[in-house]
């Protein structure tokens, strides 16, 4: 019973994980939705029609601008994968640390 336990516990931890993934990619396109209509609005300002389309290098800065949003949002998803492994990691490290020094304490 102990590993059905165990595995039901595993399977909701990483459905969990992957949860809170695509919660993050809920919020991230939220903010590009309001990024974009910030966009919209100074370009307004700027005298810019609502149902104008860009062409030329506003059209282009703007599509970099999606771009490096978009590169941006997912670097931060792989930083934190590689930032919670290096915690696993380093928390295992810890951990046999402990059990040596402990294990030559009793030799």
């Amino acid at each position: 019973m102990r590993k059905n336990g165990r595995t039901k516990k595993f399977l909701q931890e990483t459905r969990w994980q992957y949860q809170s993934i695509d919660s993050s990619r809920d919020v991230y396109s939220s903010i590009r939705k309001a990024n974009r209509l910030l966009r919209k609005v100074r370009d307004l300002e700027k005298g810019v029609s609502w149902n104008e389309s860009l062409t030329g290098w506003p059209w282009v800065r703007r599509k970099i601008i999606e771009f490096l949003e978009c590169i941006g949002f997912e670097l931060l998803l792989v930083l934190q994968k590689v930032l919670f492994g290096l915690a696993v990691i380093v928390g295992w490290i810890l951990v046999l640390g402990l059990v040596i020094l402990w294990l030559r304490g009793l030799g």
